[in-house]
């Protein structure tokens, strides 16, 4: 089987009972940051033969849902050359370390805080997924999260 690649878009929506978007992506590199349209934004991405990509949504009904998912794109962007290099051993560390920050703003702020994440790494040849969810360090990272292949599509 020859190599593949990957095409990607992504579009956020703040829907219609929310007033903030607390939802964050990641396409390779790109995420959307607080100078961005927060109520609605969209990005695409050309075709790759590798990339690592993330959909995170703030926990709705907590506080600063907004940041967590944010932290955790932005955090990914850090980590990601060491994903493509090492694989599944650096989105763990990649998932402390943002679950540490996150924590971290928790306390700083005296409010709960999370996100969930969805990360998809494609190397060419093999995609994987990592869904993080309720459980992880006591669920302060996140909620039991979805993964649409469409958004990667």
């Amino acid at each position: 089987m020859g190599r593949l690649s990957i095409k990607a878009a992504v579009c956020t929506d703040i829907g219609i009972n929310r007033k903030n978007n607390e939802d964050n992506y990641y396409l390779n590199g790109k995420y959307l940051t607080p100078l961005d349209d927060s109520l609605y934004c969209s990005a695409f991405m050309s075709p790759a033969d590798y990339g690592v990509f993330g959909v995170f949504d703030g926990m709705g009904g907590q506080s600063r849902g907004e940041y967590a998912s944010l932290c955790a794109a932005k955090t990914l962007d850090v980590y990601r050359e060491k994903i493509l290099n090492d694989g599944t051993r650096s989105v763990n560390e990649y998932i402390e370390d943002a679950n540490k920050q996150i924590c971290n703003e928790m306390k700083k702020t005296n409010q709960r805080i999370g996100s969930t994440a969805v990360v998809l790494t494609f190397d060419g040849s093999t995609a994987q997924v990592y869904n993080l969810g309720v459980g992880l360090s006591g669920a302060v990272f996140g909620a039991l999260a979805y993964f649409l292949i469409s958004h990667f599509l």
